[in-house]
């Protein structure tokens, strides 16, 4: 019998070799030479989405070569001369437009040092097994209030508005109930100079026909000051000096039963107030991308929406009297820009 015998090929060598051929070393990875490589993004465009403090701006762009996994976006930050990455930018999120186009969003976080000063974006493509291209970088921005001279609204179904009214009465009338509330809707101005308008709008229904503020639709405005403070580049409300709109508190609203003139909110008392509040804005400016634009969507203003007002409809005035308490609170609300 004869012994088979085996050569190893030489340290460095392929196991080709002895056959007349050699496979070159790839250094770009697997399956994914030079040629496959997307190359620096060129035809930049800076798309203002919505180029406000907190909001959204972009650099559309093409990408020559292979194509890429994922752009990769700096912002600089003109307070501190520094590129820093972008929350959109992640490893994964890529948004190509039917043209072939990328688009390449990010955030605008600003602090007080940044907020009036020029701001940059940069972009480079990125694809595994490539290095990544050079950083092609578009023109210089500015960005604004986000708030100033603007209107938003929020409307709450039944479905969604957690009501429970207690109605107490000294002389005539009845409050037996139960008592409901539906069709509520907040809508905010912010004027320019600071100061902005407010009104709260909801029905109040009982099931006992004939009761005190049965099928009362109440539209109740107030006026005060706004400003937003930039703390670590996260824009914070706040909303103050909230009191009554003087001389039509209660314009639009319908009641038979107790008369509007005789309500708190109605009369000369410094006590009626909603208090100051302050929160942190969230503002979703996304669905300005879409192919038909839609609104940009806030999650709250802050405060104890509605369930401030219950005392204000009081029946305060005249021989009869009548108290409203409870709660209502929307379990989800969503402010749409107007």
């Amino acid at each position: 019998m004869m012994a088979c015998s085996s050569t190893s090929p030489s340290p460095g060598s392929s196991p080709d070799a002895d056959a007349g051929s050699s496979t070159p070393s790839n250094p770009e990875g697997p399956g994914i030479t030079a040629k496959n490589c997307p190359g620096t993004p060129t035809n930049l465009n800076l798309v203002k989405v919505a180029p406000v403090w907190g909001g959204v701006v972009a650099l559309e762009a093409t990408v020559p070569g292979g194509v890429p996994e994922f752009l990769e976006l700096h912002v600089l930050d003109p307070a501190t001369g520094e590129w820093i990455g972008s929350y959109y930018s992640s490893y994964g999120v890529i948004r190509q437009k039917v043209d072939g186009t990328y688009l390449a969003l990010a955030t605008m976080n600003v602090r007080e040092a940044s907020k009036a000063k020029e701001f940059k974006l940069r972009v480079r493509a990125r694809l595994q097994g490539c290095p990544p291209t050079g950083w092609a970088e578009g023109p210089g921005f500015t960005l604004t209030d986000p708030l100033a001279g603007t209107t938003w609204t929020a409307q709450v179904s039944g479905a969604f508005l957690n009501a429970n009214l207690y109605i107490g009465h000294n002389g005539a009338g009845t409050s037996t109930g139960p008592y409901s509330a539906d069709n509520a809707k907040h809508a905010v101005t912010f004027n320019a100079d600071g100061s902005f308008a407010e009104t709260y709008e909801y029905t109040i229904t009982s099931a006992v026909n004939g009761d005190l503020y049965n099928n009362c639709a109440f539209q109740l405005s107030y006026v005060g000051s706004w400003s937003l403070r930039l703390d670590q580049g996260n824009p914070q409300l706040v909303l103050a000096d909230r009191k009554p709109k003087p001389g039509g508190a209660t314009t639009g609203s319908t009641c038979s039963a107790p008369p509007l003139a005789d309500l708190a909110i109605n009369q000369a008392d410094p006590a009626i107030r909603i208090a100051r509040t302050s929160t942190y804005l969230s503002i979703d400016y996304l669905p300005l991308l879409d192919t038909t634009p839609g609104k940009p969507v806030m999650g709250s203003v802050g405060g104890d929406v509605f369930n401030a007002t219950l005392s204000h409809i009081a029946d305060v005035a005249g021989g009869d009297t009548a108290s409203v308490s409870g709660s209502m609170y929307p379990n989800d609300i969503r402010y749409y820009r107007q």
